[in-house]
């Protein structure tokens, strides 16, 4: 049913796109040619997506992002908070200065971050070789009335995540009525299908117990060890069964460096512990900096296969997810949180789309799965050889 930005804009790369010289300028003022050219793919695309949105105008982004709110059902469909909990965080949710300016900043930010994971650069550049007509039809035909949304999803969420990682408090909110608004809601197996059903029950139990940890101050220095390593096994083997046996290649690093091993400085290992300020989780794995890049990569080929993928990768491309590169042993916990909201998204917007006859999107396209892939694969190989060293 969805996720992001990045596999979308390598896609709508081989569209004709003028270089914006001012995207980005501090950043670029910052690098020598070598960078500047090595990041050009990210700067054009970044200018293709903020062609896009652009002309918004400022109700029309306050319209948008309202409407993803009513999808996560926070909001009724009369703009009425649905809880005194949420409506106290009405001001970090949907501030009241938001602007069109807020899709554009965004935008520029994921493009930064971007620029930090060799990994998906790489990937980025070795489209240039290749032509990807589907989606270059679909941005076309469809672009300039799903990349606002999608833009708008991932204002909506990145201002949640933030709340949550500001504020425990605040995650332990949005579970406790997620939970209770199912209910209400009679979001079923048949709203989320099986696997839905599946994985959300399998994300939601960690959560749980991360709100318990926040609540008792005690962690479980082994958190996620076997759990996480299960999740990356599942959607292995959902590469295999459908034929994408590269990416599945690219999952066996992944697993294989378990979170809370034993503390070894060289390769950053360690038990699990709060962050310094207590509000986030630190999850160890080998080389966190270098597993949060291939995770990502990885993952965001894994969604690439879903018809409405656009959405899909903005929980990896959002800032308070993508921006990991000075504390990578955060990168789970916030990938957590924004996956866990992303689900309910996902699920109640369906029915919310549905209600209203809006049809689901489909940008799928199996070439570029399998491209992204090819270069995963090869790119677990060099964390393979970067963790061997170090060990």
């Amino acid at each position: 049913m969805k996720h992001f930005m990045m596999a979308l804009m390598a896609l709508s790369l081989f569209l004709v796109t003028p270089f914006d010289q001012s995207l980005n300028a501090t950043l670029a003022n910052q690098q020598t040619q070598s960078q500047t050219d090595k990041f050009a793919v990210v700067y054009e695309l970044s200018a293709l997506f903020k062609d896009q949105v652009k002309d918004l105008s400022d109700e029309e982004m306050n319209q948008l992002l309202q409407r993803e709110y009513i999808k996560l059902h926070f909001l009724d469909r009369n703009g009425e908070w649905k809880s005194d909990e949420l409506a106290d965080l009405s001001d970090q949710l949907f501030p009241h200065d938001l602007s069109a300016q807020d899709a554009i900043d965004i935008i520029d930010q994921v493009a930064v971050h971007v620029t930090e994971n060799p990994y998906l650069v790489r990937f980025l550049n070795s489209t240039k070789k290749y032509s990807f007509p589907k989606i270059r039809q679909k941005f076309v035909e469809e672009g300039k009335q799903t990349i606002p949304q999608v833009i708008a999803w991932a204002i909506a969420l990145e201002n949640l995540t933030q709340a949550q990682l500001n504020d425990p408090q605040v995650l332990e909110t949005v579970y406790s009525f997620w939970k209770e608004e199912r209910v209400r809601a009679k979001l079923n197996i048949k709203n989320m299908g099986l696997f839905g059903a599946i994985k959300l029950k399998s994300v939601e139990e960690p959560i749980r117990k991360m709100v318990a940890f926040h609540n008792g101050k005690k962690l479980d220095p082994r958190f996620l060890r076997g759990f996480l390593s299960l999740n990356i096994l599942e959607a292995v083997v959902a590469d295999s069964i459908m034929g994408y046996f590269a990416n599945a290649r690219a999952g066996w690093p992944l697993i294989a460096n378990k979170a809370g091993d034993r503390v070894n400085p060289r390769l950053g290992t360690g038990p699990a512990t709060f962050s310094p300020d207590g509000n986030k989780l630190e999850i160890r794995m080998a080389m966190p900096k270098a597993w949060a890049d291939l995770y990502q990569v990885w993952n965001m080929a894994f969604v690439s296969q879903i018809e409405n993928y656009p959405f899909w990768m903005v929980k990896l491309l959002i800032p308070q997810v993508s921006n990991y590169k000075d504390h990578p042993e955060e990168y789970i916990y916030r990938r957590a949180l924004a996956l866990y909201s992303s689900l309910h998204y996902i699920f109640f917007g369906y029915v919310e789309d549905t209600n209203d006859g809006i049809a689901t999107i489909n940008w799928q396209d199996k070439k570029l799965t399998k491209q992204f892939g090819h270069i995963n694969a090869k790119s677990a190989k060099r964390y393979k050889q970067l963790v061997k060293k170090n060990r």
